[in-house]
């Protein structure tokens, strides 16, 4: 969860479990895991403003499942990390994020 102040930029963000029957497919979270994060965030004066997840086949463009999800959390922005395999481990090789508005 991508959090900062309510009209603001994401300045943190807070861990969520993505609690899909496979995660390296799929990305799902739990509306209780959700609203965790809005109140951890309310506590601090500051808001969920969006979501993001990793895409590990290096792709940074939203799936039919995505979108389908990003209009379920209406209001979200929704930011796509996309990772490459190397030796060392996951490298980041892009970072988009899609506005709220395109959903």
């Amino acid at each position: 969860m991508l959090v900062g102040p309510v009209g603001g930029l994401p300045h943190r963000f807070l861990p969520c479990p993505n609690r899909a029957a496979n995660p390296r497919r799929s990305f799902q979270i739990d509306p209780l895991d959700f609203l965790d994060a809005v109140r951890k965030a309310e506590r601090r004066g500051e808001a969920v403003l969006g979501l993001f997840h990793s895409h590990p086949d290096g792709q940074l463009k939203l799936s039919a499942e995505d979108r389908a999800q990003a209009a379920a959390w209406r209001g979200l922005d929704w930011t796509i990390v996309a990772l490459r395999s190397v030796p060392e481990g996951p490298k980041v090789v892009g970072l988009r994020t899609y506005p709220a508005e395109e959903f």
